[in-house]
C-alpha cells in the first residue's frame, strides 16, 4: 500500500532583513527536529521513494540534509530522492 506524508519544514532561523525568505536556513532546534524525524521513520521502516520539496533552504534543510540520510544513510540515493519545485 502506498502512502502520502505531508510534512512541513522544521523551525527555521528568524527573519532577517537582508536575507530573502527563501535563504533562510533552518535553526539549531530546526536540524534536532529534522533528525528527530528522520529516526522517527526509521524506526518505523518507514523510506520514502520521492521527497518534492520547495526550492527554500529550510525545505531543503529538512528533507535532504536530515530525513533523507537518517532514513537511509546512504549519500548516492540522496541526490536522486530529492526534487524541487517552485
Amino acid at each position: 500500500m502506498k502512502s502520502l506524508l505531508i510534512l512541513r519544514h522544521a523551525e527555521a532561523t528568524p527573519a532577517i532583513p537582508e536575507l530573502s525568505d527563501v535563504h533562510r536556513p533552518l535553526a539549531e532546534r530546526g536540524r534536532t527536529q529534522a533528525r528527530d524525524l528522520g529516526m522517527w521513520l526509521r524506526d518505523r521502516a518507514i523510506a520514502p521513494d520521492r521527497i518534492l520539496c520547495s526550492a527554500a533552504v529550510r525545505a531543503r534543510e529538512t528533507g535532504y540534509r536530515h530525513c533523507r540520510r537518517r532514513v537511509d544513510g546512504t549519500g548516492d540515493r540522496e541526490r536522486r530522492v530529492i526534487q524541487r519545485f517552485r
